[in-house]
């Protein structure tokens, strides 16, 4: 995906007249020199999601091992590979809203400044005032945030607000069974 996101950048740059396609190519060719890049054979790397298990030894005659020669998947293999399918699309996706957001494609109204050193002032007429529900029963009854304006007037978030908002929320990291 990033990649992509770099061709589309490199292709908008080309178009506007910032280079020649001609100059990429000779930068591409030279980078790849340089890398000893390959592209016929990946690293190979993957990642298993590890149950813990117990043994369930069985029984079986002699007789029974060798009529029976095939291996069947076990229950626990089918779920582990399930959790790996859903941790490899979790990380997916996660990587692709901060793409989006880094390559500015969503919160556009957003400022990407570095963070201020002291907090801004809020000015004699007042400042709009984000409102977080916090508790159980905010929970329970739906509450969602909202915005107050010092004319007393509310408002819901909009979608870039909504966005910072959801980015600046902790999350619970996933916790991977090893």
């Amino acid at each position: 995906m990033a990649i992509i996101a770099l061709k589309e950048m490199e292709e908008a740059a080309v178009q506007s007249g910032q280079f020649a396609q001609e100059d990429a190519d000779r930068l591409h060719e030279k980078l790849d020199r340089a890398a000893g890049a390959t592209y016929s054979k990946g690293s190979g790397e993957r990642f298993y999601a590890h149950i813990a298990t117990f043994p369930k030894f069985e029984y079986i005659t002699p007789e029974e091992a060798s009529r029976d020669k095939e291996i069947h998947q076990d229950p626990v293999s089918i779920h582990q590979e399930r959790l790996t399918r859903k941790y490899d699309a979790a990380g997916i996706q996660e990587f692709q809203e901060r793409l989006d957001f880094n390559l500015v494609r969503v919160g556009k109204t957003l400022r990407r400044g570095r963070r201020r050193k002291r907090e801004t002032h809020a000015g004699t007429a007042g400042a709009t005032i984000l409102i977080k529900p916090v508790g159980k029963e905010s929970a329970k009854a739906g509450l969602s945030p909202w915005v107050a304006s010092p004319e007393g007037k509310t408002r819901e978030l909009t979608e870039d607000e909504a966005l910072l908002l959801r980015r600046k929320t902790p999350r619970r990291r996933r916790r991977h069974l090893w």
